[in-house]
């Protein structure tokens, strides 16, 4: 069944401290669904954990809500001033006008997620968390546009490692545009653009947890590349997947009669590529037109380092694969079955994508 909260104020009640009704001082939902979709206030309720509200086997959707100051007992099992989670349960916030606060400035659990399998708390749209979000470790929050530019802070279980996923995003939700609307309550640690956790230097930059040789995996944990360079503020990672043309013949580096001067100065991937697609024939660079987002070329020092490196994860004898490092005008090097060659820009090679993750 469902709970449809319109216009509702529920206000001052107390959950037994006994069986079933220890949990959820307004609300204790447990195999049903709960919508709140015009304005109601939950506030100023008790109970041992969740003091104002508990949810367990459900899906709800909490928009146009305001849950505040709410208090739990210290004794409580699992605690959440404001809302307790438990599995299973799917939780959307969001859409419009949602705020979420406890009266306890030191409050570190106002929404608590224990550790479970199946606990999903997702937060789009206009909503506001003035309550810490406590999790347990391994668990995740879901992030959608968020357009308050705080949105929350997240208090973390002891046992949280370094390198843990805190943050993923939503297909078509652009991960690195959402992550600086939280704050972690251990100022020692701050969330990184691809949504881990990753320790403060207290200059502004962070200690990177990966190691040279370990996979990246994308918000929704799919492999995407692995770490061949760390450094202290950035890390470099080759594409888990080899490019190649839809006939399988490779890309051409340029069609085009003669490559346009300027790029024989440039020692960087990334910049020979923005600046290859800010040229008035672009379209002749075919190569680099195919690459993805920040993807970009690798330099032959670059590729050195991943043939040194990764050797054990990418099959770099399958093919022959194209740098952005020049030869001499007209010539390209590209790495050719444990060596490197050079050849004209026309020619046809496959490519190895690499991209640069600064935190």
């Amino acid at each position: 069944g469902t709970l449809t909260l319109k216009n509702a104020t529920i206000k001052g009640n107390a959950g037994k401290h006994y069986a079933w009704s220890n949990f959820g001082g307004a609300l204790a939902i447990r195999n049903f669904n709960v919508i709140c979709a015009e304005a109601s206030i939950i506030e100023e309720n008790y109970s041992a954990d969740g003091g104002a509200v508990f949810l367990e086997g459900t899906t709800s959707t909490l928009e146009n809500i305001t849950i505040q100051n709410n208090s739990f007992n210290e004794n409580g099992y699992r605690n959440g001033s404001e809302m307790l989670l438990y599995s299973p349960a799917t939780i959307l916030i969001g859409s419009s006008d949602v705020t979420i606060k406890s009266s306890n400035e030191n409050e570190d659990r106002g929404i608590y997620l224990p550790k479970a399998t199946d606990i999903n708390l997702n937060l789009f749209g206009d909503v506001k968390l003035d309550t810490p979000i406590y999790l347990a470790s391994g668990e995740k929050i879901t992030i959608g546009e968020l357009t308050a530019d705080n949105v929350a802070t997240i208090t973390l279980a002891e046992d949280y490692t370094v390198g843990t996923q805190v943050l993923v995003a939503k297909d078509g939700v652009k991960l690195a545009d959402q992550v600086g609307k939280f704050t972690l309550k251990n100022t020692d640690y701050k969330i990184s653009d691809d949504g881990r956790v990753v320790q403060n230097s207290g200059g502004g930059g962070s200690t990177i947890s990966y190691a040279v040789g370990e996979e990246y995996k994308d918000s929704s944990g799919n492999v995407v590349g692995y770490v061949f360079e760390v450094n202290e503020n950035y890390i470099k990672i080759a594409s888990s997947t080899t490019m190649t043309s839809d006939d399988e013949v490779g890309f051409q580096w340029c069609s085009a009669t003669n490559i346009d001067s300027s790029l024989r100065s440039i020692t960087d991937g990334l910049t020979m590529k923005q600046t290859i697609l800010s040229l008035s024939n672009s379209s002749q660079y075919e190569l680099f037109n195919a690459l993805q987002d920040d993807w970009y070329v690798p330099t032959m020092d670059e590729f050195q380092t991943m043939v040194n490196t990764l050797v054990d994860k990418i099959d770099f004898d399958y093919s022959t694969f194209w740098t952005c490092t020049f030869y001499n005008n007209q010539n390209i090097y590209y790495y050719s079955y444990g060596d490197f060659e050079n050849q004209r820009f026309d020619e046809f090679c496959d490519c190895i994508p690499v991209k640069k993750i600064t935190f």
